[in-house]
């Protein structure tokens, strides 16, 4: 919704990771810069972590939202198991858009009108970690690695799922044999 209270509407044809991806990069190469942070260090960090990171996540589609609310496995045990990400097993395909908000001490939803208000929510106070397991919070360090990581997989994974899909479609659904007259 903008200022006024109009709801706004965003469509792509295609989604494209590396946004998200290239912050997550951003945010683990500043925090890797200096072992000893000061305050000034750990603001760039949330600054970099909320509004980089953050941003890009409101973006993110259904199915990459549901990979970080899936709720038996973080992201560190997709990064340890890419069977995990197989969607020949239905187990790895939890559709939930669930996950624990740090900031109201319970469960929030990925897409809800309030998180994706002009000037608040995601990417505006927050943004999520599912480096180690359902993490919310400003800094969480080198949690952006493992993030990365699952991501870059989830990526190559899903691109393998959408060339397998076009192939199966591109089949015909019944071979038929000419008719003879």
């Amino acid at each position: 919704q903008d200022k006024q209270g109009q709801i706004l509407d965003h469509w792509e044809a295609h989604f494209d990771l590396t946004p998200l991806k290239k912050a997550l990069q951003h945010y683990e190469e500043e925090y890797n810069k200096k072992p000893n942070k000061s305050g000034a260090d750990w603001e760039m960090l949330d600054k970099i972590w909320i509004e980089e990171v953050g941003r890009a996540q409101r973006e993110v589609p259904a199915h990459i939202a549901q990979e970080y609310c899936h709720p038996e496995r973080s992201f560190y045990n997709v990064v340890r198991n890419n069977a995990l990400l197989k969607a020949s097993n239905p187990n790895n395909l939890k559709r939930q858009l669930t996950f624990y908000n740090w900031g109201i001490f319970g469960n929030d939803l990925w897409f809800s009108p309030g998180s994706y208000s002009v000037d608040s929510g995601l990417g505006f106070s927050f943004a999520i970690s599912r480096g180690g397991w359902l993490q919310l919070a400003k800094s969480w360090g080198r949690e952006a690695y493992i993030d990365l990581t699952a991501l870059s997989a989830i990526d190559e994974e899903r691109t393998r799922d959408l060339k397998q899909s076009l192939d199966n479609l591109s089949q015909p659904l019944i071979v038929q044999s000419p008719l003879s007259l």
